[in-house]
């Protein structure tokens, strides 16, 4: 008898019907999230982590606890590629992601007129904020 493994990804799970059995962490996680708290995830290689920011990043998954937008934007980073990068390259990195996700739920940003600051970054949170909009930045 063959079994389907799930694991066969040389990377992070990114299909939702391959992602299972971390039911328990998932709601642990977003239900610190709600509650304002930082989340962390550490372990070792391999073991997970990417793939449940993936997962958390689902609508359907952060659904169940009203942490979707336009209440609550998620950003995803791959922070993988910026090592090494100049700081300006992180922050526009994290503005762009940040803008995506505010076009996409229909906030207002404001104008951005230097997008590689820490300034800006700064401003376009300050701007979500004040919609009463939580921002949660997963970075892999």
């Amino acid at each position: 008898m063959s079994i389907n493994n799930p694991f066969y990804h040389r990377g992070a799970i990114r299909r939702l019907e391959d992602f299972f059995g971390r039911n328990a962490e998932t709601e642990q996680i977003l239900g610190l999230l709600r509650n304002g708290q930082s989340v962390s995830l550490i372990g070792p290689r391999r073991i997970g982590k990417s793939s449940m920011l993936i997962h958390l990043c689902r609508p359907q998954v952060r659904e169940t606890l009203g942490l979707q937008p336009p209440n609550t934007l998620f950003v995803l980073l791959d922070c993988q590629e910026l090592g090494g990068s100049p700081a300006e390259e992180v922050y526009e990195a994290l503005l762009t992601t940040l803008l995506d996700a505010a076009e996409e739920a229909e906030l207002d940003t404001g104008n951005i007129t230097s997008p590689g600051t820490y300034r800006a970054l700064d401003r376009v949170l300050h701007k979500i904020s004040q919609q009463e909009v939580s921002v949660v930045e997963l970075n892999l």
